[in-house]
């Protein structure tokens, strides 16, 4: 009895790891997420910038030309549904700049609130495989403690394992609580 309940112990061990494991991956997978949508943010604001200083240019170059459509084409590429466009015959934008920022806000800020939604939901998922892996932690605590009044596992054994499960279950709370 003692060997096999030794022998769950040490499966759950690896089992709580590897949710902990788990668990800080996808935070730290939703932190970069972050960051990522901020440095996008930062750079669809500089194009817009460049885009901004070129348009309002009197008499542009060939360079200057080809250089405001490369940026409005990049901004494009990376606001998804922008559609900004430069005629030459008005020498205008087809949107206003106050237009242009708000929409790149919009997107910048519906991207991090799909992604927050997103996390909140892996968030919930976590917690629920953390309170099964504490109940699987209580089964086993339980049935070590059975087998002990039984007289099947020595007191030595029993408190060994009564210390890994509870560093197992101290380490899902914190991480839990993380």
């Amino acid at each position: 009895e003692a060997k096999r309940l030794k022998a769950e112990t040490e499966k759950l061990e690896e089992s709580t790891n590897s949710l902990n494991d788990s668990i800080n991956n996808s935070s730290k997978a939703y932190e970069e997420n972050q960051r990522n949508i901020e440095a996008s943010a930062k750079k669809n604001q500089y194009l817009a910038d460049r885009i901004e200083e070129l348009a309002a240019k009197e008499n542009k170059s060939a360079a200057e030309k080809k250089l405001l459509n490369d940026y409005i084409q990049q901004l494009n590429d990376s606001v998804h549904g922008l559609n900004l466009s430069y005629n030459e015959e008005a020498n205008a934008l087809n949107m206003s700049s106050e237009e242009m920022r708000t929409r790149i806000n919009l997107i910048a800020e519906q991207a991090s609130y799909n992604e927050a939604l997103a996390r909140q939901v892996e968030i919930a998922k976590e917690q629920n495989a953390v309170e099964q892996q504490v109940a699987e932690i209580n089964d086993l605590r339980e049935e070590w403690n059975q087998k002990l009044e039984e007289g099947t596992v020595k007191a030595s054994e029993h408190k060994e394992a009564m210390k890994e499960l509870d560093e197992q279950e101290k380490s899902l709370k914190e991480t839990n609580a993380q």
